[in-house]
């Protein structure tokens, strides 16, 4: 009888006490374009431990840019999107898409530049006109960069969807795309090196 009661007592405060027993909390975040400082959130507090101290275990799934960081969310591939553009989240939410604004990080993508291959004839933006500038996918920040950037110059700019920054890099060295685009601290080393102008 005394066995049963201590049994019965442990499991009671099995029940009562799930904190000390339950798995982490599994949260799945779609990142758009991995190693930018606005994305690296959660890669470097899933690193030193930050979540798992509260609970959570992150899969981290990263995407090629904002607009397929937004379609996951909506699939309901994944539990919660990073480093979406902010005019992509109002037109996606304004247009009936199941989704909700929980949270913001950093302020646009500031870390953002464009270049060109050294041996480019593209000297300055007035260069650039009728060129092709790269864009991670159609709908994403850097597509609503370029096209700002090319309508506050007063250039024709054409966008074209080119991928994350190492895919971006590939093609603007191999002269498929005019300007490539990065963000801090990707590809600034070939800025240092004189690779790109």
């Amino acid at each position: 009888m005394a066995r049963f009661a201590i049994r019965t007592a442990l499991l009671a405060a099995a029940l009562l006490l799930p904190g000390l027993a339950a798995a982490d909390d599994n949260l799945k975040i779609a990142i758009g374009q991995r190693g930018g400082w606005e994305q690296a959130v959660s890669e470097l507090g899933q690193n030193k431990g930050f979540f798992k101290k509260h609970g959570l275990s992150l899969e981290l799934r990263y995407t090629q840019g904002s607009a397929e960081t937004l379609q996951s969310v909506i699939s309901n591939s994944v539990d919660m999107g990073i480093g979406l553009g902010t005019h992509a989240l109002l037109g996606a939410y304004l247009k009936g898409a199941p989704i909700r604004g929980v949270g913001a990080s950093f302020t646009s993508a500031d870390e953002q530049f464009y270049y060109v291959p050294a041996d480019s004839p593209i000297k300055s933006i007035k260069d650039a006109d009728g060129k092709s500038i790269a864009i991670s996918t159609n709908g994403s920040a850097s597509n609503m960069f370029a096209l700002h950037l090319a309508k506050h110059y007063g250039v024709t700019l054409k966008p074209q969807p080119a991928g994350n920054y190492t895919a971006t890099l590939t093609q603007a060295l191999t002269k498929q795309v005019d300007i490539g685009f990065s963000a801090a601290p990707f590809n600034l080393n070939f800025v240092d090196e004189g690779a790109f102008g």
